[in-house]
């Protein structure tokens, strides 16, 4: 029995780490479309509050938190799009390209989310105001936002550094938006 949960936790160890470079790999693919890094952090005290009045849910870590941070997040992929794309994107698909991943998923952390994203020159202007003013109105989010223009892949391995966290994906796949003509295949 002892060899059998070795041999498990010996594998999953290797597969976990093979999905992390095949995640890793995907985001890579389109690294030279992305135009900004950005952070986006969690009001502690507003996750709290509902923690406690929820009464059903005992950490930040918990997977119901979680899931509604997650939530946020989407809320957030789907109003960023519609305030630099407007009815665009109805009409003729996702512009946005946004690839969002959860961290802090351990004990000792808080969860924040790690992005991508690119805009085109003319909403590059506007992004950062955008981007604040739509993050901010959302639940759960913190007045912490920090939006970089993005250099090299140095942030996407920084991002992606535990892209597996107790056998849970990071990467918010609800939240990740490819535009239908994107420069990189997928």
């Amino acid at each position: 029995m002892k060899w059998l949960e070795t041999n498990y936790y010996t594998c999953q160890s290797k597969n976990d780490s093979q999905l992390k470079d095949q995640l890793s790999a995907w985001i890579a693919r389109h690294h030279s479309e992305f135009t900004h890094a950005i952070t986006f952090t969690f009001d502690e005290r507003k996750v709290w509050r509902f923690i406690r009045a929820s009464r059903l849910i005992a950490t930040p870590h918990d997977e119901r938190m979680i899931e509604l941070l997650r939530k946020t997040m989407f809320l957030f992929k789907i109003r960023i799009d519609r305030a630099l794309y407007g009815n665009i994107s109805k009409r003729h698909g996702t512009r946005l390209l946004f690839v969002p991943v959860l961290e802090g998923l351990s004990v000792g952390q808080f969860p924040h989310y790690h992005a991508v994203m690119r805009v085109d020159t003319e909403r590059s202007r506007q992004l950062s105001d955008v981007v604040k003013s739509t993050w901010i109105k959302l639940p759960f989010a913190g007045h912490q936002i920090e939006l970089v223009p993005y250099r090299d892949q140095g942030w996407l391995s920084y991002m992606t550094k535990g892209v597996l966290h107790l056998n849970q994906h990071t990467v918010d796949w609800e939240s990740v938006s490819i535009p239908s003509r994107s420069l990189a295949t997928c």
